[in-house]
C-alpha cells in the first residue's frame, strides 16, 4: 500500500527565516532532509509538500526546492497558517490510515520512521 506524506516546508524540511520577504532571499534546508526524502522515494512515498506561502511565488518556490535537491510530487501552496488536519477512514482490516509526526520549528525530518 503506497504512503502520502505531507510536508509542510517552513520549519520542518527547511529553517523558518521569518517573514516572507526573508524567505524570498533564502532557504536553508535543515539537515538530513534530502537523505530522507530519497529512503522515502526509495520506498514508494508519495511526497506532498504544503505551505502556507503564497500561489503567486511558486516559480520562485519551486527553483528554491530544486536548486537544493528537494524533490516532491505535489506542492500544495497558500494554504492558512493555522493548524492542519489530516482525517481518514481506517481500513476494514484495522489499518490506520491517518497519523501525525508533530515537529518543535527547525527540528527537521531526519529521525522521523513512517
Amino acid at each position: 500500500m503506497k504512503q502520502t506524506v505531507f510536508l509542510d516546508i517552513d520549519g520542518t524540511i527547511v529553517f523558518h527565516e521569518g517573514d516572507l520577504e526573508q524567505m524570498m532571499k533564502q532557504m536553508h534546508l535543515l539537515p538530513k532532509t534530502v537523505s530522507k526524502l530519497k529512503e522515502w522515494r526509495r520506498n514508494g512515498v508519495y511526497i506532498v509538500l504544503t505551505t502556507a506561502r503564497p500561489e503567486g511565488i511558486r516559480s520562485h518556490v519551486e527553483s528554491q526546492l530544486h536548486s537544493r535537491g528537494v524533490f516532491y510530487d505535489q506542492l500544495i501552496m497558500g494554504l492558512p497558517t493555522g493548524p492542519r488536519t489530516v482525517i481518514n477512514d481506517t481500513k476494514p482490516d484495522g489499518t490506520i490510515t491517518a497519523k501525525a509526526h508533530p515537529l518543535h520549528r527547525d527540528q527537521g525530518i531526519g529521525e522521523i520512521e513512517l
